[in-house]
């Protein structure tokens, strides 16, 4: 049986939703960088995913000293989907954020976010971040325009905003209208990497109001030991096939309960794009690899995997296409 503490007396503003999966050495950080935050009213939701570190104990020292945080506790690892998946549903606040339990968010991050998205009434809210390896400082910063904006909302400017990666894939350093998730049925789909790029690109196929602001505010920590995306060998093709079928068809089931992407050659456009957005990856692997592995790991990871008419596509393209 899953617990959950007591729900906070107020409804917040905003709904924190933060999965834990053993980063008990950074957990303290990120949450110390949560409650530095000058925007305060929002609940923090702890999704423990069967974490066998600790950090279920650092979680719970936390939730003691502050009745805006909440430990939800699961009992085995069930992924990062799941536990924002649980987060949506549990949160109470009109907006919601996720952040990674090894990140770290700057003292102004719910603030700006906050006051954008009031400001334009947007249902997205989208900020820069900064990458690092040690330490905030060390990396490389993202910023997305010069100004606060909407996107346009034409499905073309999406869909270039989308390959163009002009807003970032990821679900942090980015605001949420609750509502808006539950209404649309966007939700995060189980798979080895990559679990939140069919969140992304639902997201901005619907979303009327897309606001993208001009502050870094998010720190985001890459190459973790032990990372999914740190795997060098065989296993990243297997990875990336899985990602790519699953993906393609969770938005093209999901485009079907859409009326304006409902029809069979919009869905298919829709999914074509996307592939789009994997084959500089495709290209990647067969020049690392070489064709003949590549080829025998997609066919193999994607035997069990819907979406059939992908593995075609996919297959075709390893063995045939120069620029795959």
């Amino acid at each position: 049986m899953e617990s959950t503490l007591a729900f906070a007396p107020k409804q917040p503003k905003v709904s924190i939703v933060v999965p834990l999966y053993n980063t008990a050495s950074y957990l303290p950080a990120c949450l110390d960088s949560i409650s530095a935050q000058t925007f305060t009213d929002f609940e923090l939701l702890l999704i423990d995913d069967g974490s066998t570190d600790g950090s279920a104990a650092i979680a719970e020292h936390y939730t003691q000293r502050d009745d805006r945080i909440r430990l939800i506790r699961r009992r085995w690892n069930r992924g990062a989907a799941g536990a924002r998946n649980l987060g949506i549903e549990l949160s109470q606040g009109k907006y919601l954020t996720f952040i990674d339990s090894d990140d770290l968010v700057t003292p102004n991050y719910l603030s700006s976010l906050y006051q954008a998205a009031r400001t334009l009434n947007a249902e997205v809210t989208v900020a820069g971040f900064q990458d690092f390896t040690a330490a905030p400082g060390d990396g490389q910063a993202f910023r997305w325009t010069e100004k606060t904006k909407l996107l346009p909302a034409t499905l073309d400017s999406r869909i270039a905003a989308f390959l163009g990666v002009q807003v970032p894939i990821g679900p942090f350093s980015k605001l949420y209208n609750r509502d808006y998730l539950n209404q649309h049925k966007i939700l995060f789909h189980s798979m080895p990497i990559a679990e939140d790029v069919g969140f992304h690109f639902c997201c901005l196929m619907t979303a009327a109001r897309y606001a993208v602001i001009p502050q870094t505010i998010y720190h985001y920590r890459r190459g973790r030991e032990n990372s999914v995306y740190s795997v060098k060998d065989t296993r990243r093709i297997d990875y990336w096939a899985v990602m790519a079928a699953r993906t393609l068809n969770y938005v093209d089931e999901w485009a079907q309960g859409e009326t304006s992407l409902s029809d069979p050659e919009t869905r298919n456009w829709l999914c074509w794009c996307l592939y789009q957005h994997w084959r500089i990856q495709l290209k990647d692997m067969v020049q690392f690899y070489g064709r003949d592995v590549v080829f025998s790991h997609t066919q193999a990871a994607l035997a069990h995997e819907p979406h059939e008419a992908l593995l075609h596509t996919m297959l075709f393209d390893i063995l045939y296409h120069e620029d795959a």
